[in-house]
C-alpha cells in the first residue's frame, strides 16, 4: 500500500506536520501494537517539495490491509491527519507481481 500526502500550507512550519503525523502513528502503534499482517513501512520526503511525502507499507495480504483500515482508532487517527496535517492525499493498494534485487537480476 502506498500513501502520498501533501501537508497543509501555512498550517505548520517546514515538515512539522509530517513530524506530527509520525507522532500520531507512533502513539497509535504503542496503544495497539503491531497490526496483524503488518510487515514494514518506509517513508520518504520529496527533495524538490518538502511538503510532499510518501509512505509505503507492506502487508501480508489484502485482508490485513482491510482489517487495519476498519480499525476504529485507525479511523480516528486518519481523520485527525485529514483535519490537521494533510491538504491532500492518495492511497494506492497494489499487489507485488515481481520482487527482485540487483544481485538477483545478474543471475
Amino acid at each position: 500500500m502506498a500513501c502520498r500526502g501533501q501537508r497543509r500550507p501555512g498550517r505548520h512550519r517546514s515538515c512539522v506536520g509530517i513530524r506530527r503525523f509520525r507522532t500520531i502513528v507512533t502513539v497509535y502503534q504503542l496503544r495497539n501494537g503491531a497490526a496483524d499482517g503488518f510487515i514494514s513501512v518506509e517513508r520518504f520526503h520529496s527533495v524538490s517539495n518538502e511538503a510532499k511525502y510518501v509512505s509505503v507499507s507492506f502487508w501480508r495480504d489484502e485482508q490485513a490491509v482491510k482489517a487495519r483500515r476498519e480499525h476504529a482508532e485507525h479511523r480516528l487517527a486518519q481523520a485527525q491527519g485529514k483535519r490537521e496535517i494533510f491538504a491532500d492525499f492518495r492511497i494506492r493498494v497494489a499487489e507485488v507481481v515481481r520482487d527482485y534485487t540487483l544481485a538477483d537480476s545478474r543471475t
